[in-house]
């Protein structure tokens, strides 16, 4: 019986393999439905997420190096492990605006759908031929963007987890994407040094910058009204650029080193950002003044950056194992804990 029951297993996963399924060992249990070309989906126990939510708690979820995930609470304790369904280090975590859904990416090129409200799991093993470096989603939630090494960027039906389109453009790792605040259009940045606009409908460029930086563009972000975007580049510099010309307006210096990440305030007055330099920085997000310098810890490797909801904390992860709660007005750090690398950051 037992070397049948071993055949029967070897056909059963060849043949879910030849349909573009992926077995996970141990992961698999009475319920869990298939849905054929689209990977896997899995009914998995996210209620106490769930719960969150509905008391509209702010919560943190971090990704590790080893392909796990954790959720915290705003005051910085771990509320929950999440089910693992990634093999190699989480680079990237996005959520819904609406809060029901969150999507993760790996080194490996797989993307994570997870519907937080029916509790079930969407694994998009082959997503990616490269590392997913960001995901964000589309204002209204209905579709959402990731962003990998293999130098392409995908969107997709943030219900079905459907690719509908693939962007081509970049010569190197497309590494930073936003959405502009009416969805129409994406901004993409890489390793290459371009800032890039693509429709999202058409799936076409629409205006293109080379040499933006000096070297390798990190991240972009879109100003609340869509007139300003901001890049921030291993060249150590901040820029600031007129959206519909891709004139750049203000250079913005200060860091030391690399700038790993930005983030906007909810009222698109505050740029911050973190670099190696182990400093968060302010600046005024319309005319790029230096408003405050924080000084973080010694050695931080900033992987993620974060306005609360109500924008009045800041959250600050890094691959030290540091998380770090600041207000936002006082520029203080007013909690900070050691917990695990975090490899990347997003609230829920």
């Amino acid at each position: 019986m037992g070397k049948k029951l071993l055949v029967l297993l070897t056909l059963t996963c060849v043949a879910l393999t030849t349909l573009g399924l992926t077995v996970f060992s141990g992961q698999f249990k009475k319920g869990d439905a298939f849905t054929g070309e689209m990977g896997i989906s899995a009914d998995v126990d996210l209620q106490k997420l769930k719960d969150g939510l509905s008391l509209d708690e702010e919560m943190l979820v971090l990704g590790k190096r080893d392909g796990s995930m954790a959720v915290y609470s705003s005051d910085l304790e771990k509320t929950m492990d999440l089910p693992a369904f990634h093999e190699s280090e989480v680079h990237a975590i996005a959520v819904s605006p609406d809060r029901k859904f969150m999507v993760s990416g790996d080194k490996n090129g797989k993307v994570v759908v997870w519907d937080v409200l029916d509790q079930k799991v969407r694994s998009l093993d082959d997503a990616h031929l490269g590392d997913v470096r960001d995901i964000v989603f589309a204002p209204g939630g209905e579709y959402f963007a990731t962003a990998s090494k293999d130098r392409t960027i995908k969107i997709w039906e943030t219900g079905t987890a459907k690719s509908v389109q693939t962007l081509k453009g970049h010569q190197s790792y497309v590494l930073g994407l936003d959405f502009s605040p009416d969805g129409n259009y994406i901004a993409s940045v890489g390793a290459d040094n371009f800032l890039i606009i693509w429709d999202v409908k058409t799936g076409r460029k629409v205006r293109e910058k080379g040499n933006s930086h000096y070297r390798a563009v990190n991240q972009v972000l879109f100003s609340p009204d869509g007139r300003y975007l901001y890049t921030a580049s291993s060249d150590s510099l901040i820029k600031i650029w007129d959206f519909f010309t891709l004139e750049c307006l203000n250079t913005l210096k200060g860091h030391k080193n690399e700038v790993l990440c930005l983030a906007i305030s909810p009222d698109g007055k505050t740029l911050l950002s973190a670099a190696r330099d182990n400093t968060l920085l302010y600046f005024d997000a319309i005319t790029g003044e230096k408003t405050a310098t924080v000084a973080l810890a010694n050695n931080l490797y900033v992987s993620g950056l974060e306005f609360a909801h109500s924008g009045a904390k800041i959250y600050v992860g890094d691959m030290s194992g540091d998380l770090i709660c600041l207000d936002y007005q006082g520029r203080k750090i007013v909690n900070q804990k050691a917990v695990e690398p975090i490899y990347a950051l997003s609230k829920i």
